[in-house]
């Protein structure tokens, strides 16, 4: 009998820590993470701290010892509970025992904003950098 597998839609802080819940409460079967962005799981907050000022393109990586097999830079594009599988936008198919859809937020868009400042990924952090870099501004 083969070992139940579990699917984590997102690659945030939330998919990340159901992982470590589960292998805290004794789950070792497989844990396959679905997440949209190409980097494995980061904190978020630290973005504004630590990598507009050093940023290697990883952002502020988030360890843990949750062993999940990652399938990155692709986005979930459904979910079929009845047939176990989701649907990946690269036409794959992800057979599962379990789901859990950990898939977090956007940031709001605020009226009057400045298009293209935002601050909410690894890639936001290096186009704001760049651009900090390029006028001298001191932050």
């Amino acid at each position: 009998m083969r070992e139940p597998a579990i699917v984590i839609v997102g690659g945030g802080v939330a998919g990340l820590r159901t992982a470590e819940a589960l292998r805290s409460r004794g789950f070792s079967g497989e844990l396959l993470g679905v997440s949209a962005e190409p980097h494995y799981p980061y904190a978020r907050p630290p973005l504004s701290k630590v990598a507009l000022y050093s940023i290697d393109g990883s952002g502020v990586p988030l360890s843990t010892t949750a062993d999940v097999r990652w399938q990155r830079g692709v986005t979930a594009t459904s979910l079929d509970v009845t047939g176990g599988y989701v649907e990946l936008d690269d036409d794959r198919l992800v057979a599962f025992d379990a789901a859990v859809l950990a898939t977090g937020v956007r940031a709001r868009r605020l009226p009057g904003r400045v298009p293209g400042m935002e601050l909410r990924t690894v890639e936001d952090a290096e186009r704001l950098r760049t651009v900090r870099t390029a006028r001298q501004v001191t932050w």
